[in-house]
Order: C-alpha cells, then sequence, then structure tokens
C-alpha cells in the first residue's frame, strides 16, 4: 500500500532529520481527502504533555551510540525527535514537559513518533524536579544536587525465564561498583562525591529477555518491592543482566533523572558502568574533532566516540573527565581557583587535572565566542594531563604528558 510505504519512509525521516519531515508531511487540507480507513497511515497533528526519558543507548562492541528521547503521557509512550535547537539541549531525564509536533504512527513493536520542527514553542518545560542547577560565577550551568556527597545506589542483579544466567556473583558486583567505580569517581572529583548502596538479587523478571528498558524498570521495581527494597531510599539504580545480543546495546544510561537509572547489558565493567553513572551525572560524550592538517577549520569531521582520554570518550578507556565535564558538575570552579577564565595574555600555571584538588588551576578556559543555536558561551579549554591514577594508561605517550590538551566546549 503507498501511504503505508510512505509512512514508514518518513518515519525513517524523522530519525534522521525531524524538522525536513514535518515539511514534508500532509497539512490539514490534505489529511481531510484521505478516507477515514485509511486515517491511521497519515501523520497527524498532536500535542502532549508528560515526563521525558532522555538516555543514551552505548554500544562498546559496534563505538556507536542513539540519545533517544521517550515521552511518557498518561497510557501513551511515544518517541519524540528534535531538531538542533536550545531547549532540547538542555532536556533531562525527568523533565515535565509539553511537546507539539507531526504523530508518525510506526508498525510492529515499535513506538510511534513524535517529530518536531525547529520552533522553539513546540517544547515548553512545565516543571523540573529531577535536577537542581546553579550557576557559577561565569554563568556556567552546573548540576550541583546530584553531584556531591554521598551518592546511594542500588544495583539490582536480574535475569529473565529464558535466561536465567547469573554471571557475576554479588560480591563481584559489589567490588566492581562499590570499590572500582567509586575509586573512580572518588578521584576525579577529588573525594567529593562518592558512591554507597546495596547489591541485591539475582531476581528473575517475570518475563523473557527483553531490550525494553522501561519494561524492565517496571517489572524490577515491582520485584525489588516484593522482596522489601524501596526504590526511593536511593539516588541511582543499576539494573545488571546477562547479556543480550539482540539489543545492540551494551550499556544504557538517563541524562539525569531522580532516580537516574542505568542498564548494564552482559557488560560490568569500570568502563560501562563508569560510562553510563556519566551519562547519570548528567554528561554527555567527549567527542573527537579531526580537522586534517589544520587544528581548527571550517571542515572538521567530529566523531562521537573521539576522545581516547576521556570515559565518556573512546571505548575501552577509562581516564578522567575532562576540565569542562569537572567544572559542569561542579568539581573544579572558577570562584575556586581551579578553573582559570583566561581574558589577557599572560603566564598561567596549569597542575594535573588528575591531583587532588591544591587550589592551583586544573583548567584555563578562553572564550571564543557564542553559540548560534542556544546563545551560550562557547570555549577553548586547556587542561595538563599526567599518568597519574586512572590516567596511568596515558605513560609515554608523546604529546599527551608533555604539554596541553586542548578541548572546545560548548555549554549545554
Amino acid at each position: 500500500m503507498l501511504l503505508k510505504s510512505r509512512q514508514e519512509t518518513i518515519a525513517q525521516l524523522a530519525d534522521i532529520d525531524s524538522d525536513l519531515a514535518t515539511r514534508v508531511a500532509f497539512n490539514n487540507k490534505q489529511r481531510k481527502i484521505i478516507p477515514s480507513e485509511l486515517q491511521g497511515f497519515v501523520e497527524q497533528e498532536q500535542q502532549l504533555e508528560g515526563a521525558l526519558e532522555v538516555f543514551y543507548e552505548d554500544d562498546e562492541k559496534t563505538h556507536s551510540s542513539r540519545l533517544r528521547y521517550i515521552l511518557n503521557s498518561g497510557n501513551t509512550r511515544i518517541e519524540v525527535k528534535f531538531p538542533n535547537h536550545a531547549v532540547a539541549k538542555g532536556l533531562r531525564d525527568g523533565n515535565n514537559v509539553r511537546v507539539s509536533g507531526i504523530n508518525i504512527k510506526q508498525t510492529g513493536k515499535k513506538l510511534d513518533v513524535l517529530a518536531l520542527n525547529p520552533d522553539p514553542s513546540n517544547v515548553l518545560v512545565l516543571a523540573d524536579g529531577s535536577n537542581t542547577t546553579s550557576t557559577d560565577g561565569t554563568g556556567l550551568t552546573q548540576v550541583t544536587a546530584s553531584s556531591f556527597g554521598e551518592q546511594l545506589t542500588l544495583v539490582m542483579l536480574l535475569n529473565f525465564l529464558d535466561n536465567t544466567q547469573t554471571p557475576w556473583s554479588v560480591e563481584e558486583t559489589r567490588e566492581l561498583v562499590f570499590d572500582q567505580v567509586n575509586d573512580f569517581y572518588k578521584e576525579n572529583s577529588g573525594n567529593q562525591v562518592w558512591l554507597t548502596g546495596d547489591v541485591v538479587g539475582y531476581y528473575t523478571l517475570p518475563m523473557n529477555a527483553t531490550c525494553d528498558t522501561w519494561t524492565i524498570h517496571t517489572a524490577a521495581e515491582d520485584v525489588a518491592r516484593d522482596n522489601g527494597v524501596n526504590f526511593g531510599n536511593y539516588a541511582r539504580i543499576v539494573y545488571v543482566f546477562p547479556e543480550n545480543s539482540a539489543c545492540g546495546w551494551t550499556g544504557k544510561g538517563t541524562v539525569g533523572g531522580n532516580p537516574s537509572k542505568a542498564y548494564v547489558n552482559g557488560s560490568l565493567t569500570l568502563r560501562t558502568v563508569g560510562h553510563e553513572l556519566g551519562h547519570n551525572f548528567g554528561l554527555h560524550h567527549a567527542k573527537d574533532l579531526d580537522c586534517g592538517a589544520d587544528i581548527i577549520g571550517d571542515r572538521c569531521a567530529s566523531a562521537e566516540y573521539g576522545d581516547a582520554l576521556d570515559i565518556m570518550g573512546m571505548s575501552g578507556i577509562t581516564g578522567h573527565f575532562n576540565a569542562f565535564s569537572k567544572e559542569l558538575l561542579g568539581w573544579i570552579s572558577t570562584n575556586s581557583g581551579n578553573v582559570v577564565s583566561v581574558e589577557a595574555d599572560g603566564r598561567y600555571l596549569l597542575e594535573p587535572v588528575e591531583t587532588p584538588h591544591s587550589g592551583g588551576a586544573k583548567g584555563l578556559k578562553i572564550r571564543r565566542g557564542t553559540d548560534e543555536v542556544t546563545g551560550k558561551p562557547l570555549w577553548y579549554y586547556l587542561e595538563y594531563r599526567q599518568a597519574i591514577g586512572f590516567d596511568s594508561f596515558v605513560e609515554g605517550k608523546s604529546g599527551i604528558t608533555d604539554g596541553v590538551i586542548f578541548h572546545l566546549a560548548t555549554e549545554d
């Protein structure tokens, strides 16, 4: 059927360019001439309110990822496709929003799609109880409510009716999360944040293995309640289950959230858990910009997992967060002197980004312009890396430990 084929094409287009999908959609006049029995194959204008899920799906094996937005509105779950505008960049898991766009029906088990155009009025944040933010002296937004102090974390070991494997013991899981990952976050934050909590399970969920993490979450919440575990006692939930190769991801983490949620699909490692918790703290990926023979240029290729020094970058890397991310989380700041905003030529001294905070500068930031989409500042960041602690893997790497590291940063 032509309309069905067209519907599938527009849904695929929305995944690539939601604005273009809205522009090729039927208008109201065109919709009215479609017979009623075929209206299910025609996109419709729709406005919805609800709580937003914002999460990354990360696949360590294929070095790929997807940032997804799912709206829960009453009994409806729909995937929202945003164009590149300011409001979408600042959305976090748990935001209550009102969105207006074009509803595109999907076949099979896929969620319907709501495609939006760039008009900022199509996204309204109604309330936000998931994260508290503040700004430092330079106006940099910091996620502070969930990036300091004790992080009460629940790790749930799960399996399924058709896969009752128990790949890791409770003790192995506890050592990985509350020793290795905890040490990573303590070192990165200068002991300003640490993980405590519990490992529970194994619990066999009353379903066959699935990649639908919302279903996993709701079923696990019921099982936890039946076993006397109160989700309300924890700021962060980590679900761990045997590998399901059908999913196409090894880890999945909400961007923010209260509680934040991370899903570990057969990859209980420092890299996977530490990376997904980075998303839970509100961080996006650390990218690489390849400008060929130029350091900075107009024709550069961006790699989503490109940063070979940062746990939020290249697969397998468990290095420190960069200075911009640490400032975003509030662990270093201009107010404390750990970050220096450079406004004039001069001589500046940087101490290693990995060492305990001693009052010296961990990063220099230099204004380079204004983001055309968000209107927020663009920065150059300079930092000094040494083979210390979780950065010990850079030992002997020319161009890393014998100079400064240069990043471009765009505020969210």
